[in-house]
Formats: C-alpha cells, structure tokens, sequence
C-alpha cells in the first residue's frame, strides 16, 4: 500500500520537469524562429 501512495508524487513531479522542459524547448523554439525570420527580412 505504502508503495502505491509514492508513486502518483514522483509522477507529478516527472510531470511538473517535463512541462519545464516543454516549456524551454518551446521558448528556444521561438527564439531561434524569431532569428531566421529577422535573418530572411534583412537578406530581402
């Protein structure tokens, strides 16, 4: 029983690491589309 109770915590915890992980790959994502864009504008 105990073992089954820590479980769903080490799960939220996973899940809160991936969402900030999502979330920097998605701003670094950004950024880098932010720059090729500002490269295609300035090479027109």
């Amino acid at each position: 029983m105990n073992k089954l109770h820590h479980k769903p915590e080490k799960k939220s915890a996973f899940t809160v690491h991936g969402i900030i992980a999502e979330t920097l790959t998605w701003l670094e994502a950004n950024r880098l589309r932010k720059n090729l864009c500002q490269d295609l504008l300035s090479g027109y």
